[in-house]
């Protein structure tokens, strides 16, 4: 009984959060949401090929970069556009649904870390909006979240093989969305690494178990790579990598020029109003974290959890050093780092035995980001602008560019073609940071 009002309870907020984002499915990208273009354009962007395809019955690869990218996340929205038909609101809706649903079947047990995760993490300002834009990264990070849920829970009525089976699986997936992702295919052998380190240090027996569970999480990922190389990268061998060539050229700094960037992008990512008090809990919470591990350590469940996470966290450690920091890069560290947090405080309130206690430690643990991602909601609330949706109220024969083409790369200029003199008549739009020109063509 308790159970079934739990799974109740957990609903009911989910649903709740689900309302909060209603607002916002037909608006444009906030504008603070990143310094570059980020979901002004990538939202149209990553979805074109499939649009395309579905209206002209051809699908070109190489029409864009996107696609080679993220092959799952288009067959995702393949299906979505094929069956309700071809709407921005279908594709934000997507996302949100398929990630929504995800954290509802991962935490429909557990209500404390449901109240932790929505309060501290899925209310956080960049993980908030990008759950509704019809990008790439959160249907990854949902992923992401599935493989946590089967490395860590031991409770689940399937071997141990198995759940090491699919949390490879889902890692793949999450790189499959999109080929960013890479870095976590070493996520399962690390925590699994990570775990032989925390038996070493109690002195347990366990350590046969675990390094036989290493290797079933090695050979796993190799075989869900060896799938990816076959199946895509080989096929398409040349133009994946001209495309990863031409967008990795400077990945991380060098020297002087390497520590001033790391110190812009702590500075500016990790520390501004909406994101200080999740990195400021987090190392909070870092720091108590080894008294947790020691008094739960006859607690599998709570261990693994926790040592699953931070094994995530470690791994997105290299993301303040990267020459190019969008704000769609950041979801996967700061979700990573919320759910690290929410895991701490709720070992620490079950240190306590009265309920009241419990409350109260919540209460203080979430205070600070709760406000804080409240603060950001209302704010971000208050300036939304539909210069998208009056865009698409447009006649189909026209042309949409930058006033200066930057976003094309000179796409019209380069070839002499001057717009304004091939234009019926041209209309001025801003959206976001940017000044947008739709041309109207002549009819004939």
């Amino acid at each position: 009984m308790e159970k079934v009002l739990m799974k109740k309870y957990t609903l009911f907020i989910f649903l709740v959060l689900l309302l909060l984002h209603f607002p916002f499915l037909v608006a444009d990208p906030d504008s603070q949401i990143s310094f570059s273009r980020d979901a002004f354009t990538d939202e149209g962007l990553y979805t074109s090929q499939v649009r395309n395809y579905i209206l002209t019955d051809t699908f070109n690869l190489y029409e864009s970069d996107a696609a080679i990218k993220t092959p799952a996340f288009s067959f995702l929205m393949f299906v979505a556009f094929k069956i309700f038909g071809i709407h921005h609101e279908i594709a934000r809706l997507t996302v949100l649904l398929l990630s929504l649903a995800v954290a509802y079947f991962v935490f429909r047990k557990d209500i404390w870390l449901t109240v932790l995760m929505v309060a501290i993490t899925f209310l956080q300002y960049t993980v908030f909006q990008y759950m509704h834009y019809s990008l790439a990264e959160f249907v990854a990070v949902s992923c992401l979240l599935s493989s946590w849920y089967f490395l860590s829970n031991t409770h689940l009525k399937v071997t141990i093989q198995k759940r090491i089976f699919f949390a490879c699986l889902f890692v793949s997936l999450a790189f499959w969305i999109k080929f960013q992702y890479l870095y976590m295919l070493a996520w399962p052998v690390g925590f699994y690494i990570l775990n032989l380190i925390y038996v070493a240090l109690l002195r347990k027996k366990e350590w046969k178990s675990i390094l036989t569970q290493l290797l079933f999480s090695f050979g796993f990922t190799i075989l869900f790579l060896i799938i990816y190389l076959l199946t895509w990268y080989l096929p398409n061998k040349d133009f994946f990598e001209y495309v990863i060539n031409s967008q990795t050229a400077v990945v991380f700094g060098e020297g002087e020029w390497f520590r001033k960037m790391i110190d812009f992008n702590i500075t500016h990512f990790f520390l501004n109003d909406n994101v200080s008090p999740l990195t400021g809990l987090f190392l909070i919470c870092l720091l108590i974290s080894p008294l947790v591990l020691y008094r739960y350590r006859h607690d599998e469940k709570v261990v693994l959890q926790i040592l699953a996470v931070f094994a995530w966290c470690a791994l997105e450690v290299h993301k303040p050093a990267l020459a190019y920091l969008p704000g769609r890069y950041l979801i996967s560290p700061f979700f990573a780092m919320g759910l690290f947090s929410s895991l701490v405080i709720k070992g620490l309130c079950f240190m306590v035995s009265a309920q009241r206690f419990r409350i109260v430690l919540v209460a203080i643990g979430v205070c600070w980001p709760l406000v804080t991602n409240i603060r950001a909601y209302l704010t971000v609330y208050k300036n939304r602008t539909y210069v998208f949706e009056d865009l698409n109220k447009l006649n189909p024969c026209i042309i949409i560019a930058e006033s200066d083409e930057e976003d094309s790369g000179f796409a019209w200029k380069s070839q002499g073609i001057d717009l304004s003199k091939i234009a019926h008549q041209r209309k001025e739009f801003q959206a976001g940071k940017w000044k947008i020109l739709v041309y109207e063509l002549n009819k004939k």
